[in-house]
């Protein structure tokens, strides 16, 4: 593969070609030599968490709510219902999660229920 450099020297210096456009060929070489010798910033690497950062930093904000360092992901008080079956299903889910966590086997059930 041939850079833009070398292709302007071929250029240059193979072909025939008018003044004015050996002038624009060595104008040229000028910028790409300028932009060849600024050192590119280096960026700093991302910190690998396993987590997508928008993730992560939603998990960070939750953190940060609750004073811990591991946020709690049963919605509490907080949560607020928009229906009023929203609201049903999740005082249902509240009440199963409360129930599961007492250790109390569910009428009905062989195995407890998992989280």
């Amino acid at each position: 593969m041939i850079t833009e450099l070398q292709w302007l020297i071929k250029m240059l210096t193979k072909e025939k070609l008018s003044a004015n456009l050996k002038d624009l060929f060595i104008e040229r070489i000028g910028e790409v030599e300028a932009c060849l010798s600024r050192p590119t910033p280096q960026r700093p690497l991302p910190i690998q968490t396993g987590q997508a950062p928008s993730t992560q930093r939603l998990l960070d904000e939750m953190a940060q709510q609750t004073g811990s360092s591991v946020p709690n992901m049963i919605p509490g008080p907080s949560v607020i219902a928009q229906t009023a079956s929203a609201a049903q299903a999740l005082e249902s889910r509240q009440l199963a999660i409360k129930q599961a966590a007492s250790g109390k086997p569910e009428p009905g059930r062989t195995s407890p229920r998992k989280f």
